[in-house]
């Protein structure tokens, strides 16, 4: 069994669309933006959910690739950066190493003046935030039915997100949440709360409850 999955970022309600063979119900996603995100938030805070279930791969494919679009690919509440219906070189059996001449390639790319010049453009149009373009992110999601699942690990998501912690530097004490805390030290939240986790504290800050 095959299966076309969602994983949804609790943070910043952010998705990313894939196949996945379903052996694995951790298994969050493999596009390079969603693992980054998955590193800077922390994988408790995303989720993902069984859009639809295919007895083979190559139909599961099919339907990635009717789903994940250009439009989904340019859509910055989106994690995919390549359209859908293409096995990722791995699955092919491609050894890892395989994969540097291609790295090497995309370098030489990039060290083009021209190149980075016409790409820049070419993702600034994509990205450009019109009036058009901000109505329909503002109701792309409007009736929009949750699973149980889904909203209870939201709603959980939301509220260790707004836990009050007791936050101490040498003389000075504060009382408030983590994502507080960020905004007010510029800091990155899913680094203070992985910090947080493994040692009680963030830098010179120790946290408390």
């Amino acid at each position: 069994m095959h299966i076309l999955y969602q994983t949804t970022c609790l943070v910043n309600g952010k998705k990313y669309i894939g196949v996945h063979n379903g052996s694995n119900e951790l298994y969050l996603g493999s596009g390079d933006a969603l693992k980054n995100a998955i590193k800077r938030y922390g994988r408790k805070k995303f989720v993902r959910e069984t859009l639809f279930e295919f007895a083979t791969e190559e139909e599961a494919y099919a339907k990635e690739a009717e789903i994940v679009t250009e439009e989904i690919v340019k859509d910055p509440t989106y994690y995919n950066i390549n359209v859908g219906g293409h096995r990722p070189p791995n699955a092919t059996g491609r050894k890892i190493e395989d994969t540097s001449a291609y790295s090497k390639a995309n370098k030489k790319k990039w060290s083009d003046p021209e190149y980075r010049e016409r790409a820049s453009a070419s993702m600034s149009k994509a990205w450009k935030r019109t009036d058009e373009r901000l109505e329909q992110l503002r109701t792309m999601n409007i009736g929009r039915k949750l699973t149980a699942d889904h909203t209870q690990k939201l709603h959980e998501g939301r509220r260790k997100s707004a836990q009050v912690w007791t936050i101490t530097d040498g003389d000075q004490t504060w009382s408030m949440s983590i994502r507080e805390f960020s905004e007010m030290t510029n800091s990155s939240e899913g680094s203070i709360r992985q910090c947080v986790r493994l040692r009680g504290r963030y830098r010179h800050w120790f946290f408390t409850r």
